[in-house]
């Protein structure tokens, strides 16, 4: 149970201070989401069927959205050679989902290479320096 309410307490933490802060807080708690993912701990039964992945998404994508004019200028993220690349693959991926021999397999494969893009233009739009 108090690993439950700290997951919380830090998810809430993180919300806060991506939209007051920066929004590398909201990368940290997708990155949380990802990591400690709560619906395979032994505690997760507490939350039910929630997506923590899904609102850490929101969280962080608002939270980018809310701080475009404090955040550094950068190039169009599909300008650059390995996002073009990943990009090309996930359509390629999608391409081949009518004649794939499992097709549950490879649609959740590409459902979570797309979500892989997503947390590619997370850290491209978030981090400021190297």
């Amino acid at each position: 149970m108090y690993f439950a309410a700290a997951y919380v307490v830090l998810c809430l933490v993180c919300t806060v201070f991506a939209f007051t802060r920066h929004p590398i807080y909201g990368l940290y708690f997708y990155l949380a989401t990802t990591f400690i993912f709560p619906p395979g701990r032994w505690w997760g039964y507490i939350f039910g069927d929630f997506r923590w992945a899904l609102l850490a998404a929101a969280v962080t994508a608002l939270a980018v959205a809310f701080h475009r004019g404090k955040l550094e200028p950068k190039p169009v993220w599909i300008g650059n050679a390995p996002a073009v690349l990943l990009t090309m693959y996930a359509a390629w991926m999608w391409l081949q989902a009518p004649w794939a021999l499992n097709s549950s397999e490879h649609l959740d494969g590409s459902a979570r290479f797309v979500k892989c893009l997503f947390a590619f233009w997370f850290v491209y739009r978030v981090v400021d320096s190297k």
